[in-house]
């Protein structure tokens, strides 16, 4: 309901006033002082850089960990008994060092994704404020102001994506119980594929923050089409989307309506695989216990 003309008197409408600073901002010569989005989105470069390097130290130790696990079987079928307890000795070590790394990479993954959805949050709320003044702008310029600035805000929601990397060759399957395996062997194959079930738990998150991001940006690509259609009823068809091809009849596709559909059907597919994988390496790390005794590494 629009404010009385006593209650408006004197003062401008939101709308108006965010108009004014928000071309002020787009037009403005000599930077500002960084805004609370400007901290947040240092914030996710740092973590986001902090979780590459915690993901490349995890996958070296994983990579030596196999390593290790081969000098085993390779010494214990040598029959040099020596040989056989240096490389368990090694390959417990180094079982300890991933198991450091995989918790440094749980707390970077944990503090992305922190960080990442409150930038993603924050991003998401002006849009809302946004597409709700769009009916307020007094002409064309006003809305192509706010076409612009939800411009920028949804190509910072796309970098928040981080591809969803999925190896459809990935070793677990090929971990099996040889025949001659030890007890410590087999426990140390169990270990692996927990290991490898816990790496698939951090996808499935990281995958529903991308699920959500994409339901939320479907939802503004309708609020877009729905504006452009009020706006035909009173003969301005041009959506303000920062494209002057933009009308009510395509914006949504403009915006990536369709775009957006696939791309959630994908991430929907992806997490049905991903959890499947998942499962089938726990399920697997549990029969390997269950072999020697239903003994469990904390």
């Amino acid at each position: 309901m629009a404010p009385s003309a006593a209650k408006g008197k004197g003062r401008k409408p939101a709308g108006l006033l965010r108009l004014v600073a928000l071309a002020a901002s787009l037009c403005a010569v000599v930077p500002s002082a960084a805004t609370s989005q400007d901290v947040e989105q240092s914030e996710y470069r740092a973590a986001e850089s902090a979780y590459n390097a915690a993901l490349s130290a995890r996958d070296l130790e994983r990579d030596l960990l196999d390593d290790a696990l081969d000098e085993v079987t390779e010494a214990r079928q040598s029959g040099d008994q020596a040989r056989y307890e240096r490389a368990l000795a090694i390959y417990q070590d180094q079982a300890r060092e991933l198991e450091q790394s995989e918790r440094e990479l749980t707390d970077a993954a944990g503090r992305l994704e922190q960080v990442r959805r409150s930038y993603l949050l924050s991003v998401l709320d002006e849009l809302d404020e946004l597409y709700e003044e769009l009916p307020q702008a007094p002409d064309a310029r006003g809305r192509d102001l706010i076409g612009r600035r939800i411009d920028i805000l949804l190509a910072d929601a796309n970098q928040l994506e981080r591809p969803i990397d999925v190896d459809d060759n990935d070793p677990f399957p090929a971990i099996n119980i040889e025949p001659g395996d030890t007890p410590d062997e087999i426990r140390a194959k169990a270990d692996l594929l927990e290991r490898y079930a816990a790496g698939y738990d951090l996808m499935v998150l990281d995958i529903d923050a991308q699920i959500e991001l994409v339901e939320q940006r479907r939802r503004h690509a309708r609020m877009v089409r729905d504006f452009g259609a009020d706006l035909s009823r009173f003969g301005d068809l041009r959506v303000p989307m920062g494209r002057p091809e933009a009308t009510s009849d395509n914006a949504e596709d403009l915006i990536g309506g369709e775009e957006l559909s696939q791309r959630l059907e994908e991430l929907q597919q992806t997490r049905e695989f991903v959890i499947e994988r998942r499962d089938v390496a726990r399920a697997r790390a549990e029969e390997f216990r269950q072999r020697i005794g239903g003994e469990h590494t904390a």
